[in-house]
């Protein structure tokens, strides 16, 4: 089956899937939360380390990455080309170009476009999330958001000035506390479903609404939009599953050698190290490391608000209570440490390095001494 096949028995699928969504739903955003975690729900079933490396076998993971990025924007231009086509088709057989009447029909081709560029980004993202040993999950669907806004140049900071004065300071000003309380995941969601939804639908549909008002759009600009389009997000969304994975391979790590260690104990200790500055709050990249290491760790309710009373304490209090390992788990759990505080400016390094030692200390590596800075070269 060629790429324009492939393409066309995805368009009926979507068809399918979309039958009750309106073009209004489109520009409203409302529909983008649904579609993502149907699709990572649908998709999740599929695809894992077993099926990456049958399809791309010996690669390696920037292979891996760069071929699957690839392949995407492909599938993307030859979407925008056929949809294109198709907008270009109607409009020929109406009198008056542009008529009312082919609105409808135009919509609906377009809604198919964009619904099948999404799927394919979104089904790309969570290849690259696999390649880098870190898969996403339906707890994890508000990544897929946070990428597209960074493809669209949309900074949470610059969302809607007054929501950001309500919600903004869980989230740009990193008020960790509130964030493990009420839930990471839940106080992301409400941001994105009160503004990025609408955000990304402006963005996403400048092109369809152009297809609908402007008759006659050209093939090869359509078909290079989406490639090129397609391509930004995704490289950006590989750049934010690198590091993501970079984060879990320590924890990979130390439950390889230790499957019993205290989850609980890898979150205090976190916290502890990102603590040790006495800053006002966390770089955004610590954030979304506390986030990933969370999920990953899937801590109870219990467990979580067990956790509230550690922003208090120091580095002293924690390796108290730290058990002992053996040398392997030990030796992941700072790496751990010290690729999270990479993920950070440059100016809490002291403060991190002496708290990672005084750890080490108490698990028998005296003369450990962490390089942050050579972690930060090479995630940059």
């Amino acid at each position: 089956m060629s790429m324009k096949d492939d393409v066309r028995e995805e368009y009926e699928n979507l068809k399918s899937h979309f039958r009750g969504t309106t073009f209004e739903d489109f520009k409203s955003g409302t529909w983008f939360a649904a579609f993502v975690q149907w699709m990572l729900k649908e998709y999740s079933q599929k695809v894992d380390a077993d099926y990456i490396r049958r399809t791309y076998p010996g690669a390696g993971p920037r292979n891996q990455a760069a071929k699957a990025i690839s392949l995407a924007s492909k599938y993307a231009g030859i979407a925008g080309g056929l949809s294109a086509a198709a907008v270009t088709g109607m409009e020929l057989t109406l009198p008056t170009p542009g008529a009312p009447l082919a609105v409808g029909g135009i919509a609906a081709t377009v809604m198919a476009d964009i619904g099948f560029t999404t799927r394919l980004q979104l089904r790309t993202t969570y290849d690259l999330s696999v390649i880098h040993r870190a898969p996403l999950s339906l707890d994890d669907a508000e990544d897929c958001y946070l990428i597209f806004l960074n493809a669209l140049g949309i900074k949470l900071s610059e969302l809607a000035g007054g929501l950001v004065k309500t919600v903004g300071p869980k989230v740009v000003q990193y008020n960790v506390r509130k964030l493990l309380r009420s839930g990471v995941r839940a106080v992301l969601i409400e941001l994105i479903k009160k503004v990025a939804g609408t955000a990304i639908a402006r963005k996403l549909t400048e092109k369809a609404l152009l297809r609908i008002l402007v008759p006659g759009i050209s093939i090869p600009i359509s078909a290079g939009a989406n490639y090129a389009f397609t391509k930004t997000m995704l490289t950006l969304a590989e750049r934010q599953m690198r590091r993501r994975g970079y984060v879990m391979e320590p924890l990979l790590r130390l439950y390889s050698a230790d499957k019993d260690f205290p989850r609980s104990t890898i979150i205090q200790s976190l916290i502890v190290t990102m603590e040790a500055p006495q800053r006002t709050g966390w770089d955004e990249e610590q954030l979304n490391a506390l986030r990933y290491t969370q999920g990953a760790l899937s801590l109870t309710d219990d467990q979580i608000s067990g956790l509230e009373g550690w922003f208090d304490r120091k580095v002293d209090d924690f390796v108290q209570n730290l058990p002992n390992t053996n040398a392997k788990t030990a030796s992941a759990l700072l790496d751990f440490l010290i690729r999270v505080s990479a993920m950070g400016d440059a100016s809490g390094d002291v403060a991190y390095a002496e708290a990672i030692r005084r750890i080490a200390e108490r698990l028998g590596l005296s003369s450990f001494r962490p390089d942050i800075p050579a972690d930060r070269k090479m995630i940059a």
